[in-house]
């Protein structure tokens, strides 16, 4: 009695299929996850960047108290 021992392997297209994704397709795909995240707003929002940071009404605001305008050098 013969056993087939292919039978007993997984193909590799069966744990991994190949698909082949170009790079529009990658970047629609990471900017819907980036527009769901910003819908959701789950968490903390943090600043990347002092630049960032800058820009914020909170920070004009809290520079403005520790720095006014008419105070002397």
């Amino acid at each position: 009695m013969t056993t087939d021992n292919r039978s007993q392997f997984v193909k590799l297209e069966d744990i991994c299929p190949t698909k082949k994704l170009d790079l529009g397709t990658v970047r629609e795909r990471i900017d819907a996850a980036i527009a769901h995240d910003k819908a959701e707003k789950t968490g903390p929002e943090y600043w990347r960047s002092l630049e960032e940071l800058a820009g914020s009404p909170a920070f004009e605001e809290a520079l403005h108290r520790e720095f006014p305008k008419g105070a002397s050098e």
